[in-house]
Parts: C-alpha cells; sequence; structure tokens
C-alpha cells in the first residue's frame, strides 16, 4: 500500500479489526512501540498519510471477513476500485473474488 500511497493513490480505506501487538513492533514498518493496544488499520492509516498529503485514507475496525460474509455492498458503497486482501480465509477471499468479478 506505501508504493501505492507515494505516487498519489488517491484514496484508500484499510478495514482490520487486529491491534498492534509487540510482535510487530519487528515486521510492520508502520507501527511504534507506542502504538501497542491501538487498532492497526488506524495506525498504518495514519502513518501512511505521513508520506503524501494529497491522499485521503480512512479506516475501519471490523473483521474483514465479517464484512465479506455479512455485507458485500461496503465495496461498493467505499467506491472500491481496487482490493487487497491478505490473510483471510479462503471461503472469504472466494467470496470476495466473485463479487468483484461480478461486479467489475
Amino acid at each position: 500500500l506505501k508504493n501505492l500511497v507515494l505516487p498519489g493513490l488517491g484514496k484508500f480505506t484499510i478495514v482490520d479489526d487486529k491491534r498492534v501487538s509487540e510482535r510487530e513492533l519487528g515486521n510492520n514498518f508502520f507501527v511504534e512501540e507506542s502504538c501497542i493496544g491501538e487498532p492497526r488499520c488506524q495506525v498504518v492509516t495514519r502513518l501512511l498519510l505521513e508520506l503524501n498529503d494529497e491522499v485521503v485514507g480512512k479506516f475501519v475496525v471490523e473483521d474483514p471477513a465479517t464484512i465479506i460474509n455479512e455485507n458485500l455492498g461496503f465495496f461498493a458503497s467505499i467506491g472500491a476500485t481496487c482490493i487487497i486482501a491478505t490473510d483471510l480465509p479462503e471461503a472469504s477471499l472466494r467470496k470476495l473474488g466473485l463479487h468483484c468479478w461480478e461486479n467489475k
């Protein structure tokens, strides 16, 4: 996402229900020790926005798999044109992929 924000992606929304943990301090460039316990999507959004003040960033503290399984309309409501999904159950990824395919 950093490589999309730097040249001016326009806007992004991060959906994540996890909180920053000590474990992430060594493998996530966008978290700091002072952020432990905070919503990860909030912290990462804040730090990504520091890279480019022309980009608009939002965050949603919610389980992405829940959104996929219960509210696929969410993606249209935020105007999503590119969706990057990681660390999700295969069933959720398949459902999201089908939704994207059908709604181009």
